[in-house]
Parts: C-alpha cells; sequence; structure tokens
C-alpha cells in the first residue's frame, strides 16, 4: 500500500572478517566485546522503519505499527526494531502500486 517509506538498518561494529576459526572454520568476529571478551550476539544492530498510515485518524492506527514492527523482529531477532510514524509526505492512493488494490480505495 506504498505505508513504508524507508528502512534503515545499521549493523554494530561486530563483523565477520576474512578469518576463520581453525577449528570450527567460523568466520573471526571483531569489533565490540563485553566484560568477558565475547562478542555480544544479541545486539547485531537496528532497524528503523519509517511508516505513515493512510490518515491520522485510521482506524488501525494502534494495531499497523506494531504489526509492522513485530514482523521485523520475527525475522531478526538479534536486532532492535523500532517503527517511526511518519506524515510528510502525505500519503495518497497513487503511492498503491497494485492497480486491484486501488480499486478498494475508490
Amino acid at each position: 500500500m506504498g505505508l513504508i517509506y524507508r528502512i534503515d538498518i545499521s549493523h554494530n561494529q561486530a563483523t565477520a572478517s576474512d578469518q576463520r576459526d581453525t577449528e570450527t572454520h567460523a568466520p573471526v568476529l571483531e569489533g565490540e566485546r563485553d566484560e568477558e571478551g565475547f562478542v555480544s550476539y544479541t545486539d547485531q544492530g537496528s532497524i528503523v522503519i519509517d511508516m505513515t498510515l493512510t490518515t491520522p485518524a485510521c482506524p488501525a492506527a494502534d494495531y499497523l505499527p506494531e504489526a509492522a514492527k513485530n514482523a521485523v523482529q520475527i525475522m531478526f531477532p538479534d536486532y532492535a526494531v523500532s517503527v517511526v510514524m511518519v506524515w510528510d509526505p502525505t500519503w495518497t492512493i497513487a503511492m498503491i502500486k497494485d492497480e486491484d488494490l486501488k480499486r478498494m480505495f475508490e
């Protein structure tokens, strides 16, 4: 429906290098380590979604942003996910790409 304006994915400093562990052959992680020296696997980065609604008074205003956040969080559990409501530019029916779906709003 054209409600998602932007998705920004940022990764923490922990990244895989070209080096491989000699026993497991897994990539060696470099970057931020906790006090015990381990790279955190639970905080890989963040995903920020800029999204709008069809109108500010949309009846799904309580549901859609949370549903979008939950759907992304399920796919990327190691990332912090947030949804930012954006009202500029104002949503119009022209933002819908599917012609059949546009007919619902006519």
